[in-house]
């Protein structure tokens, strides 16, 4: 249709209100001078002063109306442009919160690696990350911080960011956790925490080192045996002070490492089994497994599951960070 036959179907439609409004409020004037007449029993004389004064009425109520429809219309519209200012926000919040996210080590020196992450809604609390301390070394970190939305990406920024300083400072994931959960406290004064779990990977001498801050449990999978890297102190954040241990676990050819945040440890967990338990089940089915297998079947396993049972509409950041101690994989 052209802009001329649209301007005149627009002219057309509001001729058509208008006229339809016109006999509205003529009816509407006789029902209601009607009903005065009858109840009042006016003279001769004062008929007309009623008649003119119901016109009056319900002419100032009809504009009433018009006016706070129109009104209506305005903050609509402004409440609109403001909901389409938010979106737009949360959509670049959201690209530069998946920018700060680095990719995968190159498989090389023997490991190979795997992240994903899903987030519920545009912005969320799940984290990971990769920090090079030398050719041989890597700390490795897997996080979600309570709450969503604002506050928890905020959280996150400021949590990779300390990280990223930390981890150039001390080789003792534990002492990582304790400076991180000091920070924190001193930004959120407790309000907010993290559960994470920091590990050190000795690429050269086949080792790993971590501490888990009121995480799930990791899973180091290999063959028919399992290690769990349970929780070694609380999550950083909810004290000033905090204490955390750290284990050294040593790695060996085939190891298969998967790391979880709770959206997916709680989406795969049925029964009151653990996801361990079953992530080790259906891992055991992967001939010859590559890390992004690993990990494309543990996020795959996490969207189909249902999440706590009794929760309805229960939703949560889903992220993965898988290892694979493969020797062939040369430098």
């Amino acid at each position: 249709m052209t802009p001329a036959l649209l301007a005149t179907s627009g002219k057309r439609k509001h001729i058509f209100i208008a006229l339809v409004s016109a006999v509205v409020v003529s009816l509407a004037a006789n029902g209601i001078e009607l009903i005065v007449i009858r109840l009042v029993r006016p003279s001769e004389q004062a008929l007309t002063w009623v008649s003119d004064l119901v016109i009056a009425v319900v002419l100032a109520a009809a504009i009433y109306l018009r006016l706070d429809l129109q009104a209506t219309r305005m903050r609509l519209s402004r409440v609109e442009q403001e909901q389409i200012v938010v979106d737009t926000e949360l959509s670049l919040a959201a690209e530069i919160q998946s920018g700060r996210l680095p990719k995968a080590p190159s498989a090389g020196s023997g490991f190979s690696w795997a992240a994903r992450l899903r987030q519920a809604r545009k912005i969320g609390g799940d984290f990971y990350d990769f920090v090079p301390v030398n050719p041989r070394r890597w700390f490795v970190i897997l996080g979600d911080v309570s709450g969503k939305g604002v506050p928890a990406a905020l959280l996150v920024a400021s949590v990779q960011t300390l990280f990223r300083g930390l981890s150039q400072t001390t080789n003792d994931p534990a002492e990582v956790l304790r400076a991180l959960s000091k920070g924190i406290h001193d930004e959120t004064q407790g309000s907010m925490f993290v559960t994470c779990v920091v590990g050190l990977f000795d690429l050269e001498g086949k080792t790993l080192t971590y501490a888990n801050a009121g995480h799930p449990p990791g899973l180091i999978v290999n063959h028919s045996k399992a290690t769990l890297l349970e929780s070694t102190g609380p999550p950083v954040g909810l004290f000033a002070t905090s204490n955390h241990k750290t284990v050294t676990i040593p790695l060996q050819e085939g190891d298969i490492g998967v790391l979880v945040t709770d959206g997916v440890s709680e989406s795969i967990e049925t029964d009151g089994v653990c996801w361990c338990e079953l992530a080790k089940a259906a891992l055991a089915d992967l001939e010859r497994p590559t890390a992004e297998q690993v990990c494309d079947k543990l996020m795959k396993m996490a969207q189909d599951g249902q999440g706590p049972a009794g929760i309805t509409d229960w939703e949560d950041d889903q992220t993965a960070v898988v290892f694979l101690v493969d020797d062939s994989v040369s430098p």
